[in-house]
């Protein structure tokens, strides 16, 4: 295999890796249609959760509320704020996991680091490190 293949399949593989990282979970469904009860006891179980936290139940304490009025203000809330709702709350609570995100850059970096390894072991290239002379 010729350098120029070589290089191009390095590149590809790197680009792809990265698309990879960087995708967002979609979902497909009818818009507009009125959700189930199986939906509205989903949804409301995910709010129930989000408010169960700990951080959550404090602040909204702190501001008076008790929860016999937090759970008639969800009983109150139609399914499509329910659902608006409960999509956020899953969001936060996604985006609260700091062992996750920084396993992840941690290997985002590992793979980085090893594919110049390996770049540089294709071309024939060697990194030589000196130690410093005195000053």
């Amino acid at each position: 295999m010729t350098f120029l293949k070589k290089m191009f399949i390095i590149v590809l593989v790197f680009h792809v890796f990265i698309i990879s990282l960087l995708q967002n979970n979609a979902s497909a469904g009818m818009a507009g249609s009125k959700l189930t009860a199986e939906a509205r006891a989903k949804d409301m179980d995910t709010m129930q959760r989000f408010l169960d936290n700990r951080v959550v139940s404090e602040k909204l304490s702190g501001l008076g509320y008790t929860k016999e009025e937090i759970a008639g203000k969800l009983n109150q809330l139609n399914n499509e704020e329910l659902a608006f709702f409960a999509s956020k709350a899953e969001s936060l609570q996604k985006a609260g996991d700091p062992v996750g995100t920084m396993l992840g850059f941690i290997l985002a970096m590992l793979l980085i680091v090893l594919l110049v390894v390996l770049i540089l072991e294709l071309t024939g290239s060697h990194i030589v490190v000196h130690p410093k002379r005195g000053r």
